[in-house]
């Protein structure tokens, strides 16, 4: 891997596409990139890699010698060692990310990390398939491979935190399908950041926050592992904290903008404030990537209290609704506890991983 440039490139996307040996990522990359062809701003780079090209991997090739020469001279963005043989992606991604495009790349799950420190938008997007699949697979390729040490290597994948999962034990059609529709599915971006180590309603915006893995927002009065909103400890102060970090979609401040009332980012307590993505609708168990480290799960949906009221006379009636069926939509967002830490800045992207069906819808916590 490159060195990292001092600020992530972007605003493009990068799709980093990993996962074990027969999972057949290369097929699903060669339908996918059929698929999108005609989308000028979806790039398929060619990976370089010191091994001759077969008819499971396609690739441009380079001897040892002259792929260090190469790498020397920086002409690869990212590179790695893997089984003894060196793979490269050309630097020429740099440019198409900072033109605003989509790079989909067949990379190796150890160069993830500094990947997302690189890049300011990194979607990773694991092809994966039962043991019993992949040493088929495995077994069938032309190559002299060990299958049990092949194997053995995939169950590493099984504790990767990836944005999209792609369950390939159907067509190759299929897989490839479910891999386009990970890499055209919408992102979010962040809007604002607030934290306050006050217990304050209001939180004020920051630069940047920083969230810390199993406690919350460093600086924060909700940090911790256990309950820190001032109701729930007066409850039972032994409570997990489920509310870490709050999130509120901004398009519900335009909407209260339009009933009259003014109200801004952090305002309402929330420490990140998102933008295209419809949090309420989202299951419980859901992770959201928040810049390139951090990943939050969403636990439930912030009840809406006498606080707004007390804010903005009347508010708390502004942010309740009810559905179709009669339902009460509580519209102050959601909480999340924090799986990984990181930075976290205005602008940054927010991906989504559904967790596995049946799904269960947000309730209060």
């Amino acid at each position: 891997m490159t060195d990292a440039a001092a600020a992530p490139i972007g605003p493009g996307r990068l799709v980093l596409v990993v996962g074990p040996s027969g999972a057949g990522k290369d097929t699903a990359i060669g339908l996918a990139r059929t698929a999108l062809r005609d989308n000028a701003t979806i790039v398929f780079p060619r990976r370089v890699v010191t091994r001759p090209p077969s008819a499971d991997e396609d690739h441009d090739t380079l001897s040892p010698g002259a792929f260090e020469r190469a790498a020397h001279d920086g002409a690869f963005a990212l590179s790695w060692v893997a089984h003894g043989l060196h793979y490269g992606v050309p630097a020429a991604i740099d440019a198409d990310i900072r033109a605003g495009r989509t790079v989909v790349c067949n990379v190796s799950r150890a160069i993830i990390t500094a990947a997302r420190q690189r890049y300011r938008d990194v979607l990773v997007v694991l092809v994966t398939a039962p043991a019993e699949v992949l040493a088929a697979r495995i077994s069938a390729r032309s190559r002299n491979e060990d299958v049990a040490e092949r194997l053995a290597r995939a169950d590493a994948f099984e504790k990767l935190a990836a944005d999209r999962v792609v369950e390939n034990i159907g067509t190759p059609a299929q897989a490839a399908a479910a891999l386009v529709d990970a890499i055209s599915s919408p992102r979010g971006v962040v809007v604002a950041v607030s934290c306050d180590a006050t217990h304050e309603f209001s939180k004020p915006s920051r630069d940047a926050i920083r969230l810390l893995a199993g406690l919350g927002i460093a600086d924060d009065a909700h940090m911790g592992v256990t309950v820190k909103h001032r109701s729930r400890v007066a409850r039972d102060p032994t409570q997990p904290n489920l509310r870490q970090v709050h999130l509120i979609r901004a398009e519900l401040f335009e909407e209260l903008r339009q009933a009259g009332f003014a109200v801004g980012p952090g305002e309402m307590g929330e420490n990140v404030t998102t933008r295209g993505i419809d949090l309420l609708s989202l299951p419980t168990g859901t992770r959201l990537r928040l810049g390139g480290a951090a990943l939050v799960e969403v636990t439930g949906l912030r009840n809406p209290c006498v606080q707004l009221d007390r804010f903005r006379p009347g508010l708390m009636a502004a942010v309740l609704g009810r559905d179709p069926d009669g339902n009460v939509v509580r519209k102050t967002g959601i909480m999340t506890i924090v799986l990984e830490g990181g930075e976290v800045r205005p602008g940054d992207p927010v991906g989504v991983e559904l967790p596995t069906r049946p799904h269960r819808p947000l309730k209060p916590v």
